[in-house]
């Protein structure tokens, strides 16, 4: 699992969640599209974190059995 380690990345990390909400809420668009859009990049990040750690299990995988040989 990913840690993000120190105060400044925890609050540099709430600014940006904070300024996009604030940015979308403010938006004059759909309710249902806005909804989407403010979703949308949990959505990819949790999907580019799934990919990582499918990935990081190939290769740990590999490696075990290029030790073994």
């Amino acid at each position: 699992m990913l840690k993000f380690k120190g105060v400044s990345s925890k609050v540099i990390f709430v600014a940006l969640g904070a300024s996009y909400f604030s940015i979308f809420s403010n938006l004059d668009i759909n309710i249902f599209l806005k909804g989407y859009l403010t979703i949308l990049p949990v959505q990819m990040l949790a999907l580019v974190y799934g990919v990582y750690l499918i990935y990081k299990k190939k290769l740990k995988d590999s490696q075990k059995s290029r030790t073994h040989s």
